[in-house]
């Protein structure tokens, strides 16, 4: 069994994997194989985007569903309903909110797994196109990551209120006394999670002064000491799954 020693190798792996060559100097036919590949990767990925938001809108709907019996139940003339029959909406909610969260997981998995064939692909059709980013150093969030989180939060939410009649007589006072402080706290947790959970992180290679700087994750304050505020972008070469990323000849 042959194991590959580091990520330099993989390159090479993945095109025996793909049975194309590792070098786009061989016959026009592996070429054009490489170009179909890659077309194929392009198209794939485009159609993962296109349904990770159709399933997430669709999952969606049913906490829409979910919310608005929960309104018309708070909205009826005998007033707010009872905690044991909110249990309809909240297991509604808490199962779409758990499925949704599973569907947006396997989606982004897909959707980052053509994205690891477009990086490996590219270079030998159409450079460096996806590894190269103009950066101005600030923190970004993944959106989908975003949708991701808000759905488990969603999910949790429901799931709080379904255990809510079982649990109401069992309080203690002082957590009664403490839910407008211990309220703040949770919210605060959340909003760090949120934002921690998001973040996206790239390793490579900055240009900075005619210079290639390696950095690692936490460049961005590498960059605003280099940087001195007089960049607005900076030219970034990621690292991708595949392979690390190589600065470019001086020539």
């Amino acid at each position: 069994m042959t194991i590959v020693a580091n990520r330099k190798d993989m390159t090479a792996a993945y095109y025996k994997a793909l049975d194309l060559p590792k070098s786009a100097v061989a016959t026009d036919a592996y070429v054009t194989a490489k170009m179909a590949a890659l077309d194929r990767a392009h198209e794939m990925r485009k159609f993962e985007i296109e349904n990770y938001w159709k399933r997430a809108t669709y999952f969606w709907s049913f906490q829409a569903i979910a919310f608005a019996l929960l309104g018309f139940m708070f909205g009826g003339e005998n007033g707010a309903p009872s905690l044991m029959a909110i249990q309809l909406p909240a297991a509604i909610g808490a199962i779409s909110g758990f499925v949704g969260w599973l569907s947006a997981k396997g989606s982004k998995y897909w959707q980052e797994n053509w994205e690891s064939h477009v990086d490996a692909l590219e270079g030998d059709v159409e450079g460096k196109l996806t590894q190269t980013i103009w950066n101005d150093g600030k923190v970004n969030h993944s959106v989908s990551r975003l949708n991701q989180r808000f759905m488990g939060l969603v999910t949790g939410g429901w799931i709080a209120a379904m255990t809510a009649p079982f649990i109401a007589g069992h309080i203690p006072d002082w957590i009664v006394q403490a839910s407008p402080e211990g309220f703040f706290c949770l919210l605060m947790a959340i909003l760090i999670y949120i934002w921690i959970g998001t973040k996206q992180t790239m390793t490579g290679y900055v240009l900075h002064q005619d210079s290639w700087i390696e950095v690692k994750p936490g460049w961005r304050w590498i960059w605003k000491r280099q940087g001195d505020g007089k960049e607005e972008r900076q030219l970034l070469l990621r690292h991708t799954k595949a392979k690390d990323a190589v600065i470019p000849d001086e020539g």
